[in-house]
């Protein structure tokens, strides 16, 4: 007669035939979707950049751009530092003014009315010189973006 012992360390029986359920599927669809952000962010990590601009607002006409800055913002700008507009390279820094400019002295030096009062002058202004590909913006008051430094996501764990 077997014991109740016997019948538990017993293998085999019914519980041999049942089927097994490690996971259910909904758990693999949540695993792989984290799995495949994780992936993504790290590829992002290595291939991606992070780019640190400044705006600078002012007058374009042809392939030149003329726009004003505060003196404390254009310290830290250089000759030949790229340009964007709205996200795409543009143009080239060609040069920063080194004395501030009173605002109701650009005003009285430009042409145009409307050009003047688009611009977002402060107190006193330093002139920044960009040259542009003459189809990648529209002539008149634009807004563009020097890029002063670019950095990959990855270079901050390695620092």
């Amino acid at each position: 007669m077997p014991t109740t012992t016997n019948r538990n360390t017993n293998p085999g029986g019914p519980e041999l035939n049942h089927y097994l359920m490690a996971a259910r599927p909904g758990s693999w669809l949540i695993l792989s979707l984290t799995l495949l952000i994780v992936a993504m962010a790290l590829v992002w990590s290595f291939l991606g950049t992070m780019k640190t601009t400044i705006a600078v607002t002012g007058v374009k006409q042809g392939a030149h751009f003329t726009g004003y800055l505060k003196p404390k913002d254009s310290i830290s700008l250089q000759s030949g530092m790229t340009v964007d507009y709205q996200g795409e390279m543009a143009g080239i820094l060609v040069s920063r003014g080194t004395a501030s400019i009173d605002a109701a002295d650009i005003v009285a030096s430009m042409d145009n009315a409307y050009y003047s009062d688009q611009l977002q002058l402060n107190p006193y202004n330093v002139e920044i010189k960009i040259d542009l590909d003459p189809g990648v913006c529209p002539d008149g008051v634009i807004v563009l973006e020097i890029v002063l430094a670019q950095t990959r996501p990855f270079d901050f764990l390695m620092n």
